[in-house]
Formats: C-alpha cells, structure tokens, sequence
C-alpha cells in the first residue's frame, strides 16, 4: 500500500483515481471515489467532475480520524455520503435562486454554511485565480 502525499493526490487523474477505488459513485453529476490513500490520508473521497480532479472537495481520514475511532470505516462512509449531498452543487440548484446580485450573495451564505465553509463561490474566473 503506497502512502500518498498531499501533492501526489490533487495531481492524481480520473483514472489513476478509478484504478484505486474501493467503491465508486455518481453524486450530483460529479465522479466520486472512495480509496485508501494510505496511512496518514487513510480511507478518503476524492472529487471529479469532467475528469478535472476537484481537489479542495476532496476529505480524508485523516481530518476525520475522531469519527473513524469511534465509528470505523463505515461511519466515516456514512458521514462522507451525507457531507457529499451538502458540498456539491449543480449548476442548476444554484442558478434556481439567483435573480439578482443579493440572491448570488445569498446563496453563497449558504452554501458556505451547509458546507462548514470547505465551500465558496466565486463571481469570476479571476477570482478564482486570485484565490
């Protein structure tokens, strides 16, 4: 079992993230994989969408490692599907609220909120950049 570092995961592909799946899922339109990233990241999820690896959904044992010693693999399985539906959105479920600048403000709130501010949008590609 390789033991991965944190610049070895966000460069991993789509592919390279299938082959080390342990379990597979289409959440939201986004290609979640389920891995053991080894024994400091340990049982993660990391986050495709186009076979572009978003990284910063990305979660791991790791940041988690309360939850694992209480509950094991299944409870962080568990809590993973739960903060999955609450960290991804379409673009459709965003642009269902946004009518105006306040509402894109909003929104934004929120979503930082459900997600315990692991979460942000962005007005522009810029900002993104600049970020």
């Amino acid at each position: 079992m390789k033991n991965y570092n944190i610049n070895e995961i966000q460069a991993l592909t789509e592919v390279e993230a299938k082959t080390l799946a342990i379990e597979t899922a289409e959440i939201k339109g986004y290609n979640i994989y389920f891995v053991n990233l080894g024994e400091y990241f340990g049982y993660s999820y990391l986050v495709f969408k186009n076979e572009h690896h978003i990284h910063y959904a990305n979660n791991y044992q790791l940041h988690n490692e309360y939850l694992f010693k209480e509950s094991g693999i299944e409870g962080l399985r568990t809590r993973y599907y739960e903060e999955i539906k609450n960290k991804l959105f379409t673009e459709e479920e965003i642009k269902e609220s946004l009518k105006s600048y306040d509402d894109y403000i909003k929104v934004g709130k929120e979503i930082s909120e459900k997600s315990g501010g692991e979460a942000v949008m962005f007005h522009s590609g810029q900002a993104v950049a600049e970020w």
